[in-house]
């Protein structure tokens, strides 16, 4: 399930499809935000997504985890609880926006807790993404020296 926002300048709000999906909490590497970024002040800027719960904030770096495009990540398992979690971002030289409520309602699910799983750091999610770009960085250089191949064979 992905929750939809949409970001014009500094304001944040909730795409209006999601007026009947529900958050149910407890879920793990399931729920996502998307970003829908509509001024330009947003565009090509490494750009963050924070989640609140219950005064704790965790920021995740948008397009970090490897099925996840550029504008979106996944939600925190931290926040994903009853009642619910805020959602901000920002970008840059640090544009901000409000923050918007998702509200979230309970599970049955339960679990022992030295058992659970804690979310990636900003470092940890850097170095998904620089190891994403590496590989197509790396493919791009293969092409180029499969082209310069092909020129080379052309010019003798």
């Amino acid at each position: 399930m992905t929750l939809d926002f949409i970001v014009n300048n500094q304001s944040l709000t909730k795409h209006r499809n999601q007026s009947n999906q529900k958050v149910v909490a407890d879920s793990r590497n399931y729920l996502k935000a998307l970003f829908h970024f509509q001024s330009e002040e947003w565009q090509n800027q490494i750009c963050y997504a924070l989640f609140t719960y219950e005064g704790q904030t965790w920021k995740m770096v948008l397009g970090a985890e490897e099925d996840c495009a550029w504008n979106e990540c996944y939600v925190p398992e931290e926040v994903i609880h009853a009642p619910g979690f805020a959602v901000a971002c920002y970008c840059g030289d640090r544009i901000t926006t409000n923050e918007v409520r998702v509200d979230v309602v309970s599970s049955g699910y339960t679990e022992n807790i030295e058992n659970q799983r804690i979310t990636p750091s900003v470092i940890d999610q850097a170095n998904a993404l620089m190891k994403k770009y590496a590989l197509i960085c790396n493919s791009i250089l293969q092409d180029c020296g499969k082209i310069k191949q092909e020129i080379n064979k052309e010019e003798k």
